[in-house]
């Protein structure tokens, strides 16, 4: 039905559907990537792939799909990669071949640091807890059943959020709100739970309700529907600090779209619901929740304004070159290190800088994450609006 609104009857009866979960399997977070790829790989050669597995369509999908590949009649055609997920996450990309780089040419450098269009940070809200001491908040009349703990505190960071920036979730503001999350890992209580139904039942009848909620965009999936937001949304898990790797995405989404107002961002860190072992790196140590919005719009006039005035990105371990392209000019930024909370730490330590502004503590700050898999540095500046 999707297909046919979008490509009306005619584009229908010209195009070729297929798929390459026959061939791959269930990838979570990397199936659109490798669909992407496979696709590229595929017409490359001069061949639309077929999907795997496919005998007869349902009596409803009228649509031209291929069960063995045929060859390319033109492998330069555009095509679209759609991605539907668990609790309604979904994605398409458009792609089509360009003219080559011709010879002499190369591909404009990325700047050292660049502008960013005003962006404002709202709402900190932030939530530590020993173990598992954290006591949730839920919105009223919400099923929040079977919620794993993971989703519990993405929601009880969110609300928290929101409630501080007295942003209502009604009407368009639905449609412009957006939510990014930074994780370590899918729910460790979801996983334990899924691993256990396929000991005790056999692979062939899997726990899929857990096996629902072990996707990687399940807790921020199930967060989305709870509250009704309909903007952007991603989960980064991009291992120690995700955090602020979901508050560059935003960002960038934020600097280039303009069906976005505000987004959410958030991270947590989850401990395993079996005690791990002593000493054992790279898992939290504590459960937390960091919650912020991040906004096109300034606080009210005469308020005390954070502004995000500068990112930087770069490799794993190389927090120097993500602040000199954050515009950082007063040396390198340090590192966030809170290895209790390897995906929160670094926005808990951006939520602590902004409450310092707020208080008149701090006037310009850079706050960076060294992770292994991309280093993320911010500068915030204080303003009266």
């Amino acid at each position: 039905m999707a297909m046919r609104e979008v490509f009306g009857a005619e584009g229908v009866e010209r195009a070729l559907f297929s798929s390459t979960k026959g061939h791959l399997g269930h990838a979570q977070g990397a199936a659109g990537v490798l669909e992407l790829v496979a696709t590229l790989e595929a017409l490359e050669h001069g061949h639309f792939p077929g999907t795997a597995g496919l005998d007869a369509l349902r009596p409803s999908v009228n649509l031209p799909v291929l069960s063995g590949a045929r060859v390319a009649v033109d492998p330069s055609a555009p095509f679209v990669s759609c991605n539907s997920a668990f609790a309604g996450s979904n994605a398409a990309l458009v792609v089509a071949h360009g003219s080559p780089l011709g010879a002499g040419e190369s591909a404009s450098p990325a700047p050292a640091h660049s502008r960013l269009p005003p962006l404002f940070v709202h709402g900190v809200f932030v939530d530590v807890a020993e173990r598992h001491l954290t006591e949730l908040r839920a919105p009223a009349r919400a099923d929040t059943r079977g919620h794993d703990r993971a989703t519990q505190l993405l929601l009880h960071g969110v609300l928290g959020a929101l409630a501080h920036t007295g942003l209502v979730l009604r009407g368009a503001a639905r449609e412009r709100t957006g939510l990014f999350v930074g994780m370590l890992r899918p729910s460790p209580e979801s996983s334990a739970a899924f691993r256990d139904s396929i000991d005790e039942r056999g692979a062939a009848r899997p726990d899929v309700s857990a096996f629902a909620r072990v996707v990687l965009n399940a807790a921020l999936g199930a967060v989305a529907k709870t509250l009704d937001v309909r903007g952007p949304e991603s989960s980064l898990v991009s291992g120690e600090g995700s955090g602020l790797a979901a508050l560059y995405a935003a960002a960038r989404v934020l600097e280039t779209q303009n069906d976005v107002d505000q987004i959410v961002v958030a991270a947590v860190d989850v401990l395993d619901a079996a005690p791990s072992p002593p000493g054992q790196r790279g898992l939290p140590m504590r459960d937390a929740v960091v919650a912020l919005v991040l906004s096109k719009q300034p606080p009210a006039h005469g308020e005390v304004a954070v502004r995000l005035a500068g990112l930087g990105i770069a490799g794993g371990g190389q927090g120097g070159l993500a602040s000199t392209r954050a515009g950082w000019d007063a040396g390198t930024c340090a590192p966030t290190l809170a290895p209790e909370l390897p995906a929160s730490g670094g926005l808990v330590a951006f939520a602590a800088a902004v409450k310092g502004m707020v208080a008149g503590e701090v006037q310009r700050a850079c706050v960076s994450s060294a992770g292994g898999t991309v280093s993320v540095a911010t500068l915030l500046e204080r303003m009266k609006t």
